[in-house]
């Protein structure tokens, strides 16, 4: 069985923001000095290097959108399976590798589309399996909004390539691809996985916030001692007043990436309605 420290990690990032590229890698490599195998980060045409890393940089060319940015750089990566990470997921404390190794075995063994490593709270699970530090979601209904019929995020997680894939759009920015993605995933039902303690502790609003801003409260929980961060590049963040309600409107309100993105998942329910409906009635239902 392969071991965790041999996974392909990918860094989700982009040129813009090559500045805290080396506080990631150098926080990595402290907090997971085990790990020997191929990064591959996510670059436009950028390269970059980390001692004691094997990076490799995607360099997939100005692309138009997130989605397509993110399509181009997993086409690059060798194998089928990742250890996904956006670049302002700074892990704040040493990897238990025990744990993640045992995660990521049963992720082989078993199959699911992913293994999410954050200790997300999921309400009203009706039924999971649990398999050492893994959960499992069996889903009630091929179509239910409810958390355990299915589940979509970049939060830190083992995916299978193909199936974050088909969940994201080319055409999607971030928070139209993770509204979207879960909006998908309610359709295509993906294997989801998750564990309730993480082997990767970050924080999962990244160091990054609004716009690309430092979120402090983060930074102020990993030891930033001799890691090459340039806080003059960036701005910090300040709270926005109904900041949910923004998240929201910018997710429904009628941009033409909103339209493309509904009117693809509409296609993708009134497929999927007609591939049950089929199965039905050959089956006499």
């Amino acid at each position: 069985m392969p071991h965790v420290n041999d996974c392909p990690v990918f860094v989700s990032s982009s040129d813009a923001y090559s500045d805290i590229w080396p506080a990631f890698f150098q926080i990595f490599r402290r907090e997971w000095p085990e790990y020997r195998g191929t990064i591959y980060l996510n670059t436009e045409h950028k390269t970059f290097s980390c001692e004691g890393l094997n990076i490799v940089c995607t360099q997939v060319g100005k692309q138009s959108h997130f989605g397509e940015t993110l399509h181009e750089g997993l086409k690059k990566v060798d194998g089928d399976v990742v250890l996904f990470f956006m670049i302002d997921y700074f892990i704040e404390r040493k990897v238990d590798v025990a744990s993640l190794n045992q995660c990521y075995e049963e992720f082989l063994k078993q199959g699911p589309s992913t293994l999410f490593l954050c200790d997300i709270d999921f309400p009203k699970i009706e039924s999971v399996t649990e398999l050492g530090n893994c959960y499992r979601f069996v889903p009630s209904r091929w179509f239910n909004f409810s958390s355990e019929s299915g589940w979509f995020s970049f939060q830190a997680a083992f995916w299978r390539k193909a199936d974050m894939l088909r969940l994201v759009a080319r055409w999607e920015d971030p928070w139209h691809a993770e509204f979207y993605g879960f909006l998908r995933s309610k359709i295509y039902r993906p294997g989801v996985w998750y564990t309730q303690k993480s082997p990767v502790v970050y924080d999962k609003s990244g160091v990054l916030h609004n716009k690309g801003r430092w979120n402090r409260d983060a930074l102020s929980r990993i030891d930033l001692n001799g890691i090459d961060l340039d806080f003059s590049a960036r701005k910090d963040c300040v709270p926005l007043r109904f900041a949910n309600l923004r998240i929201v409107l910018y997710d429904i309100l009628p941009y033409w990436s909103n339209i493309k993105s509904f009117a693809s998942v509409l296609r993708l329910a009134v497929k999927k309605w007609k591939h049950t409906d089929n199965v039905s009635k050959e089956k006499g239902v």
